[in-house]
């Protein structure tokens, strides 16, 4: 699969040129994570219709892929990411145990979401 876009951003251009003249890398490929491990994963990965769920921090971005192409047009970003969800279990905590209202902080919270899902 590849999209041809053009990325106009001085970070990518920076970050090439000390990948290139610092540490010798023969080559990079810019583009979203979730499609290269689509295609790193699908097997084989032809035409396929997948749904791409790329869970971040801020967003999820749902990705369609029909006939073993991305449809970019109608891909969506929702404003929900593990911020979100690291958030909702504090004031769940805090709500469960409002005695402890103020030893609830933010980092005790993703610690219990971190424990919950191991």
């Amino acid at each position: 699969m590849r999209i041809d876009c053009t990325i106009d951003c001085m970070c990518c251009s920076e970050m090439s040129e000390l990948l290139f003249e610092c540490y010798c890398v023969p080559r990079v490929a810019y583009g979203i994570d979730a499609l290269f491990s689509y295609c790193y994963n699908a097997d084989p990965p032809s035409d396929y219709d997948a749904l791409i769920l790329s869970c971040g921090y801020q967003a999820t971005h749902v990705l369609p892929i029909l006939g073993g192409e991305l449809h970019a047009a109608v891909c969506q970003r929702i404003n929900v990411g593990g911020a979100a969800v690291d958030g909702f279990m504090q004031r769940v905590l805090q709500l469960k145990y409002p005695q402890h209202l103020s030893s609830l902080s933010l980092n005790r919270a993703e610690v219990r979401v971190t424990v919950d899902w191991i």
